[in-house]
């Protein structure tokens, strides 16, 4: 149930007073429909309900059934199968429970199907794979921009990069490691400088791949509503899936 006022839905609860039946979320709504002390049957009980109820919904109340209670319908005196995705189908064996001990009758039967199909949409080509490699390239200028020094890249920069070759082969005693590491991060902070405009470069490309791959995700969602879907590619869908069925 939810109102105008209180448009956030909440669970529905009746009970039967010795004024009539009162609906009530526990919460904040408190109502009453109100039937004669001397009592009613049949048909004027309902009709005096259903009178009652409708000045209810005007006033701005929503009472909307919960899914089992809608399912337990439609498949009780709507339908004679009733289709479910896999979510629904895992409902309705404890519909079956309920069927079996409330209304003292064997559960119609119901069928359980998935199937995924995608938009109709062009989606980006990008992948994780493409993610990952511009991260790693990243990286890789980041910590390791000797590896990507150009060919014609100046003196300076190649001794640099000697430099830090020259640490890493040295065999040092505990002490002298932390002088290494810290000669190594300045040696790596001036070689970014001769790598700056590929640095630039591949952090717009993780950030265009990134864009890109997150498109695809959403564009490749299989949650989208059948309505944005054309008609014909899902009657084809459906044709073929009852195909195999057979």
């Amino acid at each position: 149930m939810w109102t105008a006022d209180e448009p956030r839905r909440r669970r529905l609860f009746v009970r039967q007073t010795r004024g009539g039946i009162e609906l009530t979320d526990r919460q904040r709504q408190r109502l009453s429909i109100a039937m004669p002390e001397s009592g009613c049957h049949g048909s004027d009980c309902i009709g005096l309900a259903l009178e009652q109820l409708d000045e209810l919904s005007r006033a701005g109340l929503r009472l909307r059934p919960r899914a089992l209670a809608t399912t337990m319908f439609a498949r009780l005196v709507l339908s004679d199968l009733f289709l479910h995705g896999i979510g629904g189908g895992k409902y309705d064996q404890l519909t079956d429970v309920i069927l079996r001990r409330f209304f003292a009758v064997e559960p119609p039967e119901f069928m359980v199907l998935t199937a995924t199909t995608h938009l109709p949409i062009a989606m980006p080509s990008v992948t994780a794979d493409d993610l990952r490699a511009t991260e790693l390239r990243l990286r890789r200028l980041e910590w390791n921009p000797e590896q990507c020094l150009p060919a014609d890249a100046p003196e300076a920069a190649r001794r640099l990069a000697a430099d830090k070759r020259a640490w890493l082969e040295r065999d040092l005693s505990g002490g002298q490691r932390r002088e290494r590491h810290a000669a190594i991060q300045q040696i790596n902070a001036d070689l970014r400088a001769f790598v700056e405009r590929q640095r630039s470069e591949a952090a717009a490309e993780r950030q265009r791949v990134a864009a890109e791959l997150r498109r695809r995700t959403l564009l490749a969602s299989r949650e989208f509503s059948f309505c944005l879907f054309p008609e014909e590619s899902l009657c084809k869908l459906l044709l073929e899936l009852s195909m195999k069925g057979a």
